[in-house]
């Protein structure tokens, strides 16, 4: 899986085994980055000549470069990468499959015997890996595509047969965990099911039967296309994928073309529609919206969406894009400032069957300024006291060089913004702070232990341990405190890294009460090296490597590393989230411990505010339990959760459109329910602009300020008695 993002992490230099090159160097200016996910990709021109840039005759030609750059991969997951595991026969076979299930991973293409000629090698990809000898793996690639050329012929000569749909036929979804086709007549009856289901879902769809023709041959021809047009380093970078990701799910390897669009801009703008984008079944998924950015200002294009249609504005008709290489749709989504792009968008939480919605968005400049601290005050009446509270929102822990128009160097720093704030705010004599942290994917850790030592005196912030074992703690010595009052920690799911990092710190010293869902869970930290500089010439670009080198443990000597921070008062909604974030991942690090470090918890004007939190939590049910809108906020994130997990689904389109039917009437229902709520008459259809988002604020941030409200109000309380 390729994902057009930024997900890494700096290490001090003595993990480095190449010397970076310049936009690497520049990145080891900004400190040690701890995030799941970053900015958006700089759709730039690569300055170095990529071998991959061949003629297009001898794609698979492969030669001494794909060869030293998949032993290098080896040699430095080997050395570097935190969990220890080497390449031996179990591992081996472990690899072969991985890589079978990445070319096929709904075990469709390939037929049973095919992956028992596969085994006969099953112990030799241990040492195909250390010696980059290739010629195997690109063997079971060239079957592959004959497999794919073979199954897009049949798909296309079955689209004009007559298919019944009343029929009371069911289609497995998700055949990960099947076995592969035993014979052809099998794999012709299992297609037979897929052609029929992806023509249903089309008229379901309401497309008309030219066009469904017209889709689904130019689907076909597509997917053949993608995979007879890969070339060597596409083949290389699917196995040592294959092979990374039986390491951990945040180690990648990036072909030249991939790296190219790693490239992060060291200006403070970014072009483009401000989404994040991977590949999932041949869909195109969302994989993050970027603070600022277009597809976040218009409110219309969320984390898990699919995008399956990509038009450039006017009269241009929407091109299929199921199917296709991620590569190939960035670089249909991207264009000039200012122009239009038009997305047909199956959302995450539709029923099956959905008709797409068209989201139009104008590419634009995202300003990192969007995505930088914001502060505000708000003042609530809690039984009859007043108290005027602080917020902070953080969408990073930022920490960039800017280029000025002089082209100077400016910094700017997530701390220091921060520090500001506190010092406006001490001023103002606000009563508490709440710190949000909701969909902060991480970033600099030492913005992280700088915006923590602006809440203790002094003490251990956070512990890293790199793959040699070796541990260094980070500390706050200061001996000084910016803000020294009541402070509440909001956290969701997508808070993950340095978030979890200042959140576990706030919680693990007593400083603050956390609140809202189980964070994301990722405490590793990755290094990227450039491997241009195993090649002779000079700028010549062989892809980038990264690697989880180390792990990040709280002062008590937790790991947040799968496990997240589970907050003091959790929302409801997360009752659902057990299998999300890090957890949801394979071959994910474990969770682990090591010794605590001494510390010294935090106590605000003699009241320990961990002795709050059974009181507090109360408070918090009793609001939950009467706020009806929060009641259809759980149902509706209950309603996804099971509509995002189908196993079987009918190929009857009677009952498809009876399921669907009964599926849209209860997201109409629930919609409505809100509406009503703010005395909205009733609508006939679930649109984005039907939903009174304008009315109903921020549910989740309004219930962490009444809980800061509650503890400022407990500890005035004890304060006085």
């Amino acid at each position: 899986m390729i994902v057009f993002a930024v997900s890494l992490m700096i290490e001090n230099s003595k993990f480095k085994f190449f010397r970076p090159n310049k936009w690497v160097g520049r990145l080891l200016l900004a400190g040690l980055l701890v995030g799941y996910l970053s900015y958006t990709v700089l759709f730039q021109q690569n300055e170095t000549q990529s071998i991959a840039d061949v003629k297009r005759e001898n794609l698979l030609d492969f030669g001494e470069y794909h060869e030293a750059v998949v032993a290098a991969t080896a040699r430095l997951a080997n050395k570097y990468h935190y969990r220890k595991k080497e390449l031996t026969n179990d591992f081996s076979e472990q690899i072969l499959f991985e890589y079978l299930e990445s070319l096929d991973p709904q075990k469709v293409y390939f037929l049973s015997s095919d992956v028992r000629d596969f085994e006969s090698n099953r112990f030799y990809f241990d040492n195909f890996l250390k010696r980059g000898k290739l010629d195997e793996i690109f063997s079971i690639f060239r079957v592959y595509q004959q497999r794919v050329n073979e199954r897009a012929d049949y798909a296309i000569s079955r689209i004009d047969y007559p298919f019944d749909f009343e029929l009371n036929e069911d289609i497995q979804i998700n055949r990960s965990d099947e076995d592969w086709p035993i014979s052809e007549a099998e794999q012709n009856a299992l297609w037979d099911s897929l052609i029929k289901e992806s023509i249903l879902t089309l008229r379901l769809n309401g497309e008309d039967e030219t066009r469904i023709k017209e889709t689904m041959a130019s689907r076909y021809d597509r997917i053949r296309n993608s995979v007879v047009m890969s070339n060597a380093f596409d083949v290389i970078e699917i196995f040592l994928n294959s092979y990374l990701k039986e390491l951990d799910p945040h180690s990648q390897f990036f072909s030249p073309h991939s790296s190219s669009n790693l490239r992060i801009s060291i200006s403070q703008q970014i072009e483009g529609i401000g989404a994040m984008l991977r590949t999932e079944n041949e869909y195109t998924v969302v994989q993050g919206v970027i603070t600022g950015g277009p597809a976040h200002l218009s409110k219309r294009l969320h984390i898990g969406d699919r995008i399956v249609g990509v038009s450039n504005g006017g009269d241009e008709e929407f091109q299929d894009i199921v199917g296709w290489r991620i590569e190939d749709v960035v670089d249909l989504i991207r264009g000039p400032k200012g122009t239009t792009v038009n997305l047909k968008v199956l959302r995450k939480d539709a029923p099956r069957g959905t008709p797409a919605d068209h989201v139009v968005l104008v590419r634009q400049t995202v300003k990192l300024e969007e995505q930088m601290a914001k502060k505000s005050t708000v003042e609530i009446d809690s039984d009859g006291e007043i108290f005027q509270l602080g917020v902070i929102q953080l969408p990073s822990f930022y920490s960039s060089f800017l280029e000025t128009d002089d082209s100077d160097l400016v910094t700017t720093s997530s701390a220091d913004d921060v520090k500001e704030f506190l010092i406006d705010f001490e001023e103002q004599q606000i009563d508490g702070l709440v710190v949000d942290l909701r969909g902060n994917g991480g970033g600099a850790l030492n913005e992280a232990v700088e915006l923590t030592s602006m809440f203790i005196p002094s003490g251990p912030v956070v512990q890293v341990e790199n793959s040699q074992k070796e541990l260094r703690i980070h500390a706050d010595s200061d001996g000084q405190t910016v803000y020294d009052g009541p402070l509440v920690v909001l956290v969701d799911r997508h808070s993950a890294s340095a978030s979890e990092i200042f959140s576990a710190a706030m919680q693990d010293y007593g400083r603050a009460i956390v609140v809202g869902e189980t964070t994301f869970g990722k405490g590793s930290l990755q290094n990227i090296w450039p491997l241009g500089q195993l090649a002779k010439e000079k700028n010549v670009d062989l892809g980038a490597l990264k690697l989880s080198t180390a792990q990040f443990f709280r002062v008590n000597g937790i790991s947040t590393q799968h496990l997240g921070v589970i907050p003091d008062v959790l929302f409801p909604t997360n009752e659902l989230i057990a299998n999300s974030g890090e957890r949801s991942f394979e071959n994910a690090l474990p969770e682990s411990a090591i010794k605590p470090t001494r510390h010294t918890k935090h106590w605000h004007k003699k009241i320990e505010i961990q002795n709050k939190i059974p009181e507090i939590r109360e408070l918090n049910r009793i609001r939950m339990e009467l706020n009806p809108l929060m009641n259809i906020i759980v149902e509706q994130d209950r309603m996804a959760f099971h509509r995002e997990t189908p196993t079987i689904v009918s190929l009857n389109e009677n009952l498809r459109k009876q399921t669907l039917e009964s599926d849209q009437d209860e997201q109409l229902g629930l919609l409505n329910e809100v509406r009503s709520l703010f005395g909205l008459d009733p609508v006939d259809t679930v649109t984005d602009d039907a939903y009174p988002s304008d009315r109903i604020g921020d549910i989740f941030l309004d219930e962490a300020i009444n809980i800061l409200a509650d503890l400022v109000s407990l500890q005035n309380a004890d304060n006085r008695s």
